[in-house]
């Protein structure tokens, strides 16, 4: 599973602990803030400091900004994904339809199985994704 965007905040991947409990296998991206995963989540979620976002870029702070291909292949890499992704959250400060967009249109959505998208992350209500180009 993945958390794409948590300025912090780990309500969604909390809420999938209470579901599936040590067995979730969680990896948060966010270069934004330099973030300790809650005592309770250790073993869990994986946090790496990286942003999603194209194009690829490191900014003036010395962010990084990767695409939906890289994350995958560096994940992938590592060992720390095998198979496809089976649920995604992603809440990235507006990028989130230049992103899947990019994703959608590079042909990388075949790495993300059948899979439903969820906001807000406090409930796990199911939401609609814009379909049309940015």
């Amino acid at each position: 599973m993945l958390s794409l965007g948590s300025n912090g905040d780990f309500k969604f991947e909390t809420a999938i602990f209470k579901i599936f409990g040590r067995h979730a296998r969680i990896h948060t991206f966010d270069c934004t803030i330099g973030s300790a995963v809650p005592p309770m989540l250790s073993g869990v979620v994986t946090y790496h400091q990286i942003c999603v976002g194209v194009p690829e870029r490191t900014d003036r702070k010395g962010r990084q900004f990767l695409s939906w291909g890289s994350l995958m292949d560096r994940l992938q890499a590592a060992g720390q994904l095998v198979g496809k992704v089976e649920m995604m959250k992603i809440d990235v400060e507006g990028h989130e339809r230049n992103f899947l967009w990019d994703m959608m249109t590079r042909g990388d959505a075949r790495r993300v199985g059948p899979t439903r998208a969820y906001c807000p992350t406090t409930t796990l209500a199911p939401c609609v994704l814009p379909v049309h180009p940015p």
